[in-house]
């Protein structure tokens, strides 16, 4: 049986192994960000029909403000989603890293595309989305590949203390 360390080595050797990561991790982000939107959908404030001059009409029922909210997180996905599905692969292939230091730099990118939610004017349609994305780079993205290092002779230490001159093998 391989060790992580090992297989995640052996996938930076092999493409096909690579391939399935980013592929793995671009599923998991469409996913977190389908469960925000649907969940920004379930909690926000009803929408008022805006009429034919843009003057508010009658309040939407609460199927239709649903169906508005996930409109919107369709067309947000092209200022939010598409930047960071971008990006996303870049930390598969390129994230030699792993740990606090590899999921703290992956969140704060991911936290750039949203800077335009803070003028959305909705706080469950901003935390949401933070949330996501926070989410997305600290639990469902997969631990990057290992880039296979040098491979050097065990060194003395790896191989005992040195026997005293004079003294007895052990045996």
């Amino acid at each position: 049986m391989q060790s992580e360390a090992e297989a995640r080595a052996t996938s930076w050797r092999r493409p096909e192994r690579l391939w399935a990561q980013v592929a793995f991790a671009l599923t998991g982000y469409l996913l977190t960000y389908a469960a925000a939107w649907i969940l920004i959908g379930l909690t926000g404030h009803r929408r008022e029909d805006l009429g034919p001059d843009f003057w508010p009409g009658k309040t939407l029922s609460y199927w239709e403000s649903f169906l508005a909210y996930l409109d919107d997180g369709v067309r947000v996905f092209f200022l939010i989603g598409i930047p960071s599905m971008l990006l996303i692969p870049l930390f598969v292939i390129w994230g030699y890293r792993s740990g606090v230091e590899r999921r703290g730099a992956l969140v704060t990118v991911l936290l750039l595309p949203t800077w335009f939610l803070f003028f959305a004017g909705t706080l469950g349609m901003l935390l949401f989305s933070l949330a996501a994305q926070v989410v997305h780079g600290l639990v469902v993205m997969p631990a990057p590949p290992a880039r296979p290092g040098p491979t050097t002779a065990p060194g003395p230490a790896a191989q005992g203390p040195t026997p005293r001159p004079g003294a007895a093998p052990h045996g």
